[in-house]
């Protein structure tokens, strides 16, 4: 079995990134920058977190995705660096650096009483730990087992991120 090169993958996902965001203000020019760079860099992440969380299957299912699967701590530490782009960008334009503002949403977006906000910050810590644990290191020092348990959290990762983002969609 072959693989995909690091420094190959790593370009194609910096192309990707480049693209989306290059072409995606071409044609959404109408959108303020603050608007897109959220929304933006939401989608983006959402497609890469599920481009990450699918590989392991697909790699089963259909034999060239194989080469893929040796860069999938990349993809998701690349995930982790957009969900804080995402966040940074919240924070930024729309919270004003102020984390109390993540507790004031409309009435609507919130889920058994919480804010949907609150579900985006339980998915971007969950995706640090796993992003801050992705070395050989804590591979060797845990054990496969162990370190396999804390990362098979990207679950309720996940579960969050949708949470998160159809609390707001239906608020």
């Amino acid at each position: 079995m072959t693989f995909t090169p690091k420094w190959r993958f790593d370009l194609v996902l910096a192309v990707i990134i480049g693209v989306w965001f290059g072409v995606g203000r071409l044609l959404f020019r109408h959108l303020d920058i603050d608007v897109f760079l959220v929304k933006g860099s939401a989608i983006l992440t959402f497609l890469f977190l599920s481009a990450a969380i699918s590989l392991g299957p697909l790699a089963r299912l259909w034999r060239p995705a194989t080469h893929f699967i040796y860069n999938r701590r990349h993809l998701g530490v690349t995930t982790w660096g957009l969900a804080v782009f995402h966040a940074a960008c919240v924070m930024h334009y729309g919270n004003s650096w102020k984390p109390a503002n993540l507790l004031e949403v409309l009435p609507g977006q919130k889920l058994l009483g919480v804010p949907f906000t609150l579900f985006g910050v339980a998915a971007l810590l969950i995706l640090t730990v796993m992003a801050l644990t992705s070395w050989d290191y804590f591979l060797h020092a845990w054990g496969a087992p162990g370190w396999k348990r804390l990362h098979m959290a990207v679950y309720v990762a996940y579960g969050f991120v949708a949470i998160h983002f159809l609390a707001r969609l239906l608020g």
